[in-house]
């Protein structure tokens, strides 16, 4: 469980789960993950975004300022704007 936000079960979105586990690397002390690695979190979480829809999960929040890509292993990163999002859910 992630203070403040609701947990991954009562998330709707599949963007949203995403940005979820991303907050939760982020809490973790890891600054970005790589598809497999956010399509690992979701499965052992219960509802798994699989790499192929990653990119397709991920744009729309990128879109929007909620997250970002690393330049360097191009690693997706969520923002302060994404953390925001997750505490409004």
């Amino acid at each position: 469980m992630i203070d403040g936000i609701v947990p991954y079960h009562r998330v709707n979105l599949k963007r949203d789960k995403l940005l979820w586990s991303l907050k939760l690397a982020k809490d973790l002390g890891i600054e970005g993950l790589q598809g497999p690695k956010v399509a690992w979190i979701t499965d052992k979480l219960g509802d798994a975004i699989p790499t192929r829809d990653m990119n397709g999960h991920f744009s729309g929040p990128r879109r929007v300022g909620y997250a970002n890509r690393s330049m360097s292993g191009d690693a997706m990163r969520i923002t302060e704007l994404g953390e925001e999002h997750l505490r409004s859910l």
